[in-house]
């Protein structure tokens, strides 16, 4: 979403800048204003988007996950856990 919109956002602001672009006579560019309003913006979506990807998560190891029993263990059960990516078994010896 924010690299459509980023997209977008700089495909109008070259646009923008083509069209109004000055001409010789004219000492006032009337398009920097809107221009520099327009770069702020990609820039402020680029550096949005930037910390998404470093967003906190929990870390769950994929795969499964083998426990050494105790000495004393006589019982042992599957236990479901719940990760971020799914269920994993888990085995549980008392």
């Amino acid at each position: 979403m924010a690299r459509i919109l980023t997209t977008l956002v700089a495909a109008g602001a070259i646009a923008l800048a083509t069209v109004s672009v000055p001409s010789k006579a004219e000492a006032n560019p009337a398009w920097l204003i809107p221009a520099l309003i327009v770069g702020g913006v990609v820039v402020a979506a680029s550096a949005a988007s930037a910390n998404a990807y470093y967003a906190p998560g929990y870390y769950a190891p994929a795969g499964a996950v083998y426990v050494q029993p105790r000495v004393a263990a006589t019982r042992c059960h599957i236990v479901r856990e719940r990760t971020s990516s799914g269920w994993r078994r888990v085995k549980v010896c008392d």
